[in-house]
């Protein structure tokens, strides 16, 4: 029997997300350059581009949120635009999707997103869920907000066309951003999933959180709040997978939590300064990739291993 690749009936999505470290990552600062070099491209085009922003909630619950929109050439070249990758900027998100003439919805985009909840999240209380749920002692875990760095696109030649050679699909950005001391995770995939992250209107899930079985709402411990808040910490991020493809990136805490041998075994590893990038031998099978990297997936590994 002739095997076959079913396609979607709507084109999927190909998408890369880096998670860096805020106050770690020396990176952070040439985002502008990183995201420019990405749509170039696009400049002669005269498709629309939209940004939306969301500053952090104020302590009276308030979100400022703006909007901008125009070609990739106007919008480059005003003050707007340079205020979005600012050291300083108070932006908990920034969302942008390109549209190409004639189409009524994006075809591509980026995003930058930090910690939502920001530093006041219980390490202890982190440190305890995650103890129950990977069954080994969780200590020394690090304070602190994470950057969520990420491009997309439909997955189809019309739009990947758009940008050749520089596809979401692409290891370059996630290959230079493993080399910053502040990298933790990252990832190449393909879902029918657009990337977003935790925002003032409510927690996202990636694909594969949502199908964990974690449950972030309530964690692990009885009558706490959930892990929601600690997603997108760098204690969460340093220490739990947040999405498995067969081509992946671990910064050193992740790496420090798996076996090398068994990883060697399922996957190429290729050290890139602060991390490895992983790529799965057998890229239509993620069993024995998940089974190597159990101890840092969102999921009970504790009682996993004991129904084994």
């Amino acid at each position: 029997m002739t095997s076959q690749v079913r396609r979607l009936i709507h084109p999927a999505v190909v998408s890369s997300v880096s998670i860096l470290s805020r106050e770690e990552s020396r990176t952070l600062c040439g985002l502008r350059t990183l995201v420019e070099g990405w749509i170039g491209g696009l400049e002669a085009s005269d498709g629309g581009l939209v940004v939306r922003t969301e500053k952090r909630m104020t302590s009276s619950g308030s979100v400022a949120r703006k909007r901008l929109e125009g070609t990739v050439s106007s919008l480059k070249g005003g003050k707007p635009w340079a205020a979005l990758f600012a050291d300083n900027s108070q932006l908990q998100s920034v969302l942008a999707a390109f549209s190409p003439p004639g189409w009524d919805h994006p075809a591509l985009g980026f995003g930058i997103q930090t910690t939502l909840a920001g530093t006041s999240i219980d390490l202890a209380y982190i440190g305890r869920s995650l103890s129950e749920m990977q069954g080994a002692t969780t200590d020394r875990l690090a304070e602190g907000e994470t950057v969520h760095v990420y491009r997309w696109a439909l997955d189809h030649p019309s739009v990947l066309s758009l940008l050749p050679g520089k596809g979401p699909g692409d290891p370059d950005w996630n290959d230079a951003l493993a080399t910053d001391p502040g990298f933790l995770q990252g990832w190449i995939g393909r879902s029918a999933w657009i990337p977003l992250m935790d925002r003032a209107d409510g927690y996202e899930l990636t694909p594969y959180e949502s199908c964990s079985s974690l449950d972030w709402f309530r964690g692990v411990l009885p009558g706490d709040g959930g892990l929601h808040d600690a997603k997108m910490t760098r204690a969460g991020c340093s220490r739990v997978l947040r999405f498995v493809s067969p081509r992946l990136w671990l910064g050193p805490p992740l790496v420090a939590l798996v076996d090398r041998a068994k990883m060697e075994h399922v996957a190429e590893l290729t050290e890139l300064g602060h991390g490895w990038r992983v790529v799965a031998r057998a890229e239509g099978d993620l069993v024995a990739l998940e089974e190597a990297l159990l101890p840092v997936l969102p999921v009970e590994s504790a009682r996993v291993k004991r129904s084994s």
